[in-house]
């Protein structure tokens, strides 16, 4: 204790000393967590349908344009397996398998692209306000399974239009889209992480977007490939899970094997994705 000077008063420190520690790689409380998560769900979803609509109303074609974008890229894919390549009497099969992957790997395209900037994007967020930085990532997820919607519907009725099969196999889509929305989160808060330490990172995603696009059956039907590239490609996380779309959309129940391979993936890249955004999610300030 000190005497301040021209005062007889003494002023007591507390014996509690309050260390904080931005950098410390450690893991918060799970609970308390996702509570307060689950508590700004209204903010994540107001976020997201922001975004959603500040885009549509900067562009020309406006709503138009989340239909337009997929549509274009399904129609110069089939352009190149198709007529280029003459699948002759399969087309119709090549067809639906790329316009409907396309369409559907349009959701992982925006939660890897802008899931992964959402850390550096929301840079004045993470400064200035005290909150789970895990919900920037998880509205930019969410912004894609909006603007992936209205795909899907049009999807449908091209689906329609070119009498495609409709079987029981399509009563699996909910599910493969539960797993396709975890895989997504998982890789969405790896790369915001990444992004966060690294800045090339964000330069990188285009490319690593673009790498995923071939690795994965999204722009060819799975049915051409050759066993030993098949067995190498499986190898993506994602591989699975779109094979199990592209049997759906054909008519096709997806193996009980594709299913497990694609929870399976789908689990790993949550867990990994969790562990390592909270346990880096303190230091984020110090790094954007």
């Amino acid at each position: 204790m000190n005497d301040r000077a021209g005062s007889g008063k003494k002023h007591r420190y507390s014996d509690v000393v309050q260390v904080f520690e931005p950098n410390a790689l450690t893991l918060p409380h799970l609970r308390p967590y996702v509570k307060e998560l689950i508590a700004r769900r209204a903010f994540i979803v107001e976020l997201a349908g922001a975004q959603v609509r500040g885009q549509r109303s900067s562009t020309f074609l406006g709503e138009l344009w989340s239909l337009v974008d997929p549509l274009f890229q399904a129609a110069i894919y089939m352009f190149l397996f198709v007529v280029i390549r003459g699948a002759g009497a399969t087309s119709l099969e090549f067809v639906t398998a790329i316009i409907g992957s396309v369409f559907l790997f349009n959701f992982t395209r925006i939660a890897i692209g802008e899931g992964g900037r959402a850390i550096v994007r929301h840079k004045g967020l993470v400064l200035n306000a005290v909150f789970p930085r895990a919900l920037l990532p998880i509205a930019e997820v969410y912004k894609g399974f909006l603007s992936t919607l209205p795909a899907l519907a049009v999807y449908g009725v091209i689906h329609l239009l070119a009498r495609a099969p409709v079987t029981q196999a399509m009563l699996l889509l909910p599910l493969l889209l539960v797993i396709q929305a975890t895989a997504n989160l998982g890789l969405a808060l790896l790369f915001a992480t990444a992004t966060a330490y690294f800045k090339d990172v964000s330069n990188l995603l285009n490319y690593i977007l673009r790498m995923l696009t071939f690795a994965t059956p999204v722009i060819y039907p799975v049915s051409t490939l050759s066993p030993s590239i098949r067995s190498v490609l499986s190898w993506n996380p994602l591989f699975a899970l779109f094979s199990a779309y592209q049997g759906v959309i054909t008519g096709t129940m997806p193996s009980a094997g594709l299913i497990f391979q694609s929870v399976a993936w789908a689990v790993v890249l949550f867990v990994a994705g969790v562990w390592v955004f909270l346990r880096h999610e303190r230091s984020f300030a110090l790094h954007v």
